[in-house]
């Protein structure tokens, strides 16, 4: 099922909304139709009734004063006086088409000129209808309504209006005069009506007297038929329960009704009725719904036609909005998934297509996740444009070799899948990508060559969840980064290897609580004397779960993981606290602790080391702090200023692990150093490589000529012995004299004096 969009919503909200604001402006519109035509109606209605009343009112006063002068004429004379006067009457009264004076059996007395030579009049007068009139004048004291008929030899439609003359309460005449029914003074003449509105006059026996209905026009014996009953007790029900009028209060009041008789079947029309209660007739106006509709619907069609055609530019508005809303979403959803400096797909992207891509190569691929190595240093030298620009062209050279999927994972991370596992041939494309990112990349008017460290996993061997296989990838490429510019499959080993540092993190964390950790310390000698001049500082982790752990091991993790300086205080603190011990007791001694980089420009370290000193005035107890040659890298300044305020206070520097770094060898003479340790590594190789023997007779010569103590770490025969000897090395350490004591073994130590006896136990 397809869902709007929120624009398309509001698009369909203005259309339902118009439709509804068009529905209830038409509602609106239909009822004030509705009003003002019952408006017309009660209008028409008021002043027909007005105009019928007021012209059966002049016919009442022709007849009274015709009754006043009437004498019942018992000779010829007395008729042709009585005939002259009724043609007198009708020649003064335009609409009266004719007159006539009957006894009251009915018989013709005289008649009007108009009429008095039709042959049938005799007939006429005699026929059911008239008598019927004639019966219901004679029990009226007024005036009463005969019927609407047609007089073929009038060729006039006319209603006959009678009146019966009475002298002492008995009836001695009954004057009848023919009015014609179409006279334009009269309101209810058809020529009058507006918006196809039908008046109907009827009296109370519900025979019409007038309709301008067209069928009572073409067919006068439409006149001749009765209201049927069913519309008359509609009427009267309606009068009801619409204006709450029975038909006794209608006939007595003479109150103007409404009645709403729209969709009813047979009446389909708005009435208005109103009863004269003593000429007995009623007035009818109305208006049928197709006539409320032709004023109706030309105004709604218009109102339509405009909605149709606002709603039809609005869609097509829509439409555009809609299509640059789709565009817009589209680099939305670009940027979302793709790093905005490369190009390249993001990590949202890799989350989102992972399983579709791993579906697609039938799970099996591999993941190369790439580290670009000292990027940092470039960003930090060279500025971030310059970084920026280098990884701009690595993003390159990744889409010019692979050609899947490839991911910038951020920073100076990247990840390549690739639909193969043959470890062979990743790795022979992985070392072709590193000796292709090695070739110069221009930025900035500076050539750089960016080495890489990438690591390697294959699906499903090492897994097929994507955070598995990152995690473990991103253990290859660590391993792969301790060596440089080198490519690495993972394997378990270095999975368990890498669960081996984890579990180190995990407890060194808290191995200070737990009263883990402790110091050893092993003896640095005097060659010239054979006498323990000092001690070098080692601690050593025995932990419940993971027995004895090399420092080796779990110094890095503990810089890795911040807790150093926690660490290095604690070494500090408890080697400071034993050796002082032992100064009591065996006299003055100089003691070697080792510290790192993070630990040295640590806010405070300082402060917290010269208030150890500060608590334990001995003079038999000397400091040095052994650093290694990576503190003068980055900053040489620094370096100096940090080193300089601890020799101030009499802390002696020694130069641990000399002539593996890279430092210069001019730096010597500005550093503030007194001592240079020679790393294992050249003692082991002194008796067999030449190279090695020379290096150190090298240093020891530096040494000399800077006035700097040197001494040899790693001494464990008598031959490297007397080659430093001879050299001239100052101090030995190492496993000829003594293995790293404890507090206990040490105090031993010094007391007998014998160390190459101890030195064989």
């Amino acid at each position: 099922m397809k869902v709007l969009s929120n624009l398309w919503r509001i698009y369909l909200f203005v259309i339902l909304s118009t439709a509804f604001a068009l529905a209830v402006l038409g509602a609106y519109q239909w009822h004030m139709v509705k009003k003002d035509a019952d408006t017309e109606l009660r209008y028409l209605n008021d002043v027909s009734f007005t105009s019928t009343r007021a012209m059966l009112d002049y016919q009442k006063s022709i007849f009274d004063r015709l009754s006043e002068d009437f004498v019942v004429p018992d000779n010829n004379n007395g008729i042709e006086k009585l005939k002259s006067t009724i043609d007198r009457v009708v020649k003064h009264n335009p609409e009266i088409a004719a007159f006539m004076v009957r006894d009251p059996e009915g018989k013709l007395m005289a008649a009007s000129s108009q009429i008095a030579p039709i042959n049938n009049l005799g007939t006429l007068i005699n026929d059911p209808l008239t008598q019927y009139n004639l019966q219901r004048t004679l029990k009226q004291n007024k005036p009463v309504i005969g019927s609407n008929r047609f007089i073929p030899q009038l060729n006039k439609q006319i209603i006959a209006v009678h009146y019966a003359v009475r002298n002492n309460g008995k009836v001695i005449a009954v004057l009848t005069s023919a009015i014609e029914h179409s006279i334009d003074r009269y309101a209810w003449n058809n020529s009058r009506l507006t918006r196809g509105t039908i008046l109907q006059l009827f009296r109370d026996d519900y025979h019409f007297i007038y309709s301008s209905r067209p069928q009572y026009q073409q067919d006068p014996k439409e006149y001749l038929v009765p209201i049927p009953a069913v519309m008359v007790d509609y009427f009267i029900e309606q009068m009801q329960v619409q204006e709450g009028v029975s038909p006794d209060t209608l006939r007595s009041g003479g109150k103007l009704v409404s009645v709403n008789a729209l969709f009813a079947p047979g009446m389909d029309a708005l009435f208005t009725i109103r009863y004269e209660p003593y000429y007995n007739y009623y007035t009818l106006t109305s208006i049928e719904r197709h006539s409320l509709y032709g004023e109706f619907l030309p105004t709604l069609s218009w109102q339509i036609a405009m909605m149709i055609a606002f709603n039809f530019l609005l869609f097509l508005m829509f439409k555009l909005f809609n299509q640059e809303q789709k565009k817009s979403q589209k680099r939305l959803v670009f940027q979302a998934n793709h790093d905005q400096l490369t190009g390249l797909p993001n990590r949202y992207y890799l989350a989102s297509h992972f399983d579709s891509w791993s579906a697609s190569c039938q799970g099996k691929f591999a993941l190369f996740f790439i580290d670009l190595d000292n990027f940092k240093v470039i960003n930090d030298h060279y500025g971030h444009s310059t970084g920026d620009n280098i990884l701009i062209e690595v993003a390159r050279r990744i889409e010019v070799q692979f050609k899947d999927l490839n991911i910038r994972h951020g920073g100076d991370e990247f990840i390549i899948f690739i639909p193969e596992v043959d470890r062979a041939f990743l790795l022979q494309l992985a070392n072709n990508f590193i000796n292709d990112l090695m070739q110069p990349i221009t930025a900035h008017n500076t050539e750089f060559s960016v080495t890489s460290s990438i690591g390697i996993v294959c699906a499903p061997n090492n897994g097929s969840e994507l955070e598995v296989l990152l995690s473990k990838a991103d253990i290859a490429m660590y391993e792969a980064k301790k060596h440089r510019n080198e490519a690495f499959l993972f394997s378990d080993e270095l999975e368990q290897r890498s669960a081996y540092h984890t579990a180190i993190e995990r407890e060194l964390r808290s191995a200070i609580e737990r009263n883990e950790l402790s110091m050893v310390y092993q003896p640095q000698v005097a060659t010239s004397t054979g006498k323990t001049i000092g001690v070098e500082a080692l601690v050593r982790w025995n932990n419940r779960q993971l027995g004895i752990v090399p420092p080796c091991d779990f110094i890095p993790i503990a810089e890795s993981i911040g807790i150093m300086n926690e660490l290095g205080q604690f070494i500090t603190f408890t080697a400071i606290t034993e050796i002082e011990e032992l100064c009591r007791q065996v006299g003055p001694l100089r003691l070697s602790i080792n510290v790192s980089v993070q630990q040295l420009l640590t806010d405070g370290f300082f402060e917290f080391f010269q208030a150890e000193i500060e608590r334990r005035p001995n003079d038999d107890l000397s400091l040095t702090l052994e650093v290694t040659e990576s503190m003068f890298i980055e900053d040489l300044q620094l370096a100096i200023f940090v080193l300089q305020r601890f020799s101030n206070i009499g802390v002696e520097i020694s130069l641990d692990d000399f002539g593996t770094g890279f430092s210069s060898l001019s730096l010597l003479s500005s550093l503030p150093i007194h001592e240079l340790k020679i790393d294992k590594s050249f003692i082991d190789d002194i008796l067999n490589d030449e190279k090695a023997k020379r290096l150190v007779h090298s240093i020891i010569s530096i040494g000399k000529d800077l006035k700097l103590t040197t001494i040899a770490e790693g001494v464990e025969e008598k031959t490297q012995l007397a080659i430093l000897q001879v050299f001239g090395c100052d101090l030995i350490q190492g496993y000829y004299y003594s293995k790293p004591l404890t507090k206990v073994n040490l105090l031993a130590f010094l007391l007998t004096g014998d160390t190459k006896a101890l030195a064989n136990q």
